[in-house]
C-alpha cells in the first residue's frame, strides 16, 4: 500500500508537469509559437523532469538504469507530440507575446535560478508528500472508498 502512495506522490508531481498541457490553438501563430514552448520547455528542463517522474515510478520495479533506459525511450518517442500538446495549451492561455515574456523572465538572473532549481524543489516536495504525508493520505483515501 505504502508504494501505492508513493506512486500517487510521483504521479501527483508528474501530473503538475504535465498539466500546462491541453488543447485550443491560433493556427496563425502556430510555429513561431511551438518555438516559444519549446525554448521554455528547454529552460524549464522539462525533459530532465518527465525522466525522474518516470524513473521514480519505474524504480519499484526494475532497476535503475533500466528505468533510466525506459524513461529515455518513452520520452524519445513522445517528446515531439508531447511538444505540440503543450502548444495547443500554452495558446489556450497565453498570448504569444505574454509566453516571449515568460521565456525573456527565465533568461534573468532570478528566472535562471527558478529553471535551476525547479527540479530539485519538486524532488523534496514529492519526497516530504510521501514521507510525510502517505499515511494521512492513505486514511483519507480510505475512508472515501
Amino acid at each position: 500500500m505504502k508504494k501505492f502512495f508513493s506512486l500517487l506522490a510521483v504521479a501527483v508531481v508528474i501530473s503538475m508537469t504535465l498539466a500546462s498541457c491541453s488543447n485550443g490553438a491560433k493556427a496563425q501563430e502556430y510555429d513561431s509559437y511551438t518555438k516559444e514552448v519549446q525554448k521554455l520547455l528547454q529552460v524549464t528542463d522539462a525533459k530532465s523532469l518527465m525522466e525522474t517522474g518516470i524513473v521514480t515510478m519505474l524504480q519499484s520495479v526494475v532497476t535503475s538504469s533500466t528505468a533510466k533506459s525506459i524513461a529515455d525511450d518513452v520520452i524519445s518517442e513522445i517528446w515531439d507530440d508531447y511538444l505540440l500538446d503543450c502548444s495547443q495549451v500554452y495558446q489556450k492561455y497565453y498570448s504569444l507575446e505574454e509566453l516571449k515574456a515568460v521565456n525573456d523572465f527565465y533568461a534573468t538572473p532570478a528566472g535562471e535560478k527558478l529553471a535551476k532549481y525547479t527540479n530539485d524543489v519538486t524532488k523534496d516536495l514529492a519526497k516530504i508528500v510521501q514521507d510525510k504525508y502517505s499515511e494521512k493520505i492513505q486514511s483519507i483515501v480510505m475512508k472515501n472508498l
